[in-house]
């Protein structure tokens, strides 16, 4: 960073890049780190850039998101959801403009932000905001999937337990029926090879199955699902 930072003083155009593009790599590692003020200190400065950069191109829209989404997590961490949920709406907003643009560029990574969004709506309690947000990454996923099923799969499969959690809430059940029917066998098959990353999610969509079968008074099947 001192470096890119004093070869910025001399060539902007060429090194201005480079230093914000850096600091959001530092600031994902104090992130992980839990070094809040350093992190909070490294992304406020590399958006400030990208934010400057993208007023000429908005390719850098893409650096800028990036470093929105590095953030998110440190704000929800720190139960400061609103900052959270604006940094993530603003990162769909930039990737919506470079998606409309470029899809085959930029449609996973906008795909992945709505996902974000969706989730936080979600602990939110904001339930027809989180299902917008992701029911289009639903949308999206399921485009590129038909090329690439493999890579996309379990990305639907997680977006389709968080819909259908939000379809138990709303009694709207024949969807969360049909969600939670086509996301558990894939999260099944996803927690044999990742326990520790999908496991939990493979419980979460179990969960609301048991749910179902106890209000439809199937009993046995729901405690099935909840064991």
């Amino acid at each position: 960073i001192t470096i890119f930072r004093d070869l910025a003083e001399v060539d902007p155009a060429r090194y201005r890049f480079c230093l914000a593009a850096t600091l959001d790599s530092l600031g994902a590692l104090y992130v992980v780190e839990y070094r809040h003020a350093e992190a909070f200190k490294a992304l406020d400065e590399s958006s400030a850039v990208f934010r400057e950069l993208a007023q000429t191109n908005a390719l850098f829209q893409f650096g800028l998101a990036s470093t929105l989404e590095t953030r998110a997590p440190l704000q929800i961490r720190l139960g400061q959801l609103v900052e959270a949920s604006a940094a993530l709406q603003e990162a769909v907003a930039a990737l919506g403009n470079l998606a409309g643009a470029d899809p085959g560029a930029f449609r996973r990574y906008l795909a992945d932000a709505l996902m974000k969004l969706g989730n936080l709506r979600t602990i939110e309690n904001h339930g027809s905001e989180a299902r917008e947000a992701l029911e289009e990454a639903l949308a999206l996923y399921r485009s590129l999937a038909t090329n690439n099923a493999a890579a996309y799969g379990p990305s639907i499969a997680v977006v389709l337990t968080g819909l259908a959690e939000l379809s138990e809430k709303a009694n709207r059940t024949a969807e969360a029926e049909a969600e939670t029917a086509e996301a558990v066998p894939v999260l099944r098959e996803l927690a044999k090879g990742d326990a520790r990353a999908y496991s939990p999610l493979l419980a979460s969509a179990l969960a609301t199955v048991g749910g179902l079968r106890a209000a439809e008074g199937h009993d046995a099947e729901a405690s099935g699902a909840f064991q």
